[in-house]
Parts: C-alpha cells; structure tokens; sequence
C-alpha cells in the first residue's frame, strides 16, 4: 500500500468511491463530514466519529 501526503483546506471535498469527505471546521475541531451516494442517487450524511487533528 503506498503512503502519500496532501494538503487540504477547509471546504475540500474527497471522493472515495461511493463517498464524499468534506473537510469542515466544527467550533475550531477540524473533522469530515462522511456523505454516501444512495443507489436511488440520494444522499444522507454523518459527521464522523473522530476528528482529525491538521
């Protein structure tokens, strides 16, 4: 598996497959907000369950 390094912003996006990353600032926590393609084409979301520290 290889190992690399972006930098992002608050308000990039990230596609993983059927998912979307979206970097946000929460009260000064950065964390993503996980959105999954539902096969209708809807979408719902989660804030993930830990934050990341950048």
């Amino acid at each position: 598996m290889s190992e690399f390094e972006i930098e992002l912003e608050i308000g990039d996006v990230l596609r993983l497959g059927d998912y979307s990353l979206t970097l946000v600032d929460l009260d000064g926590e950065t964390a993503f907000i996980c959105v999954e393609d539902e096969l209708d084409g809807a979408e719902h979301s989660e804030f993930s369950d830990s934050l990341l520290e950048i």
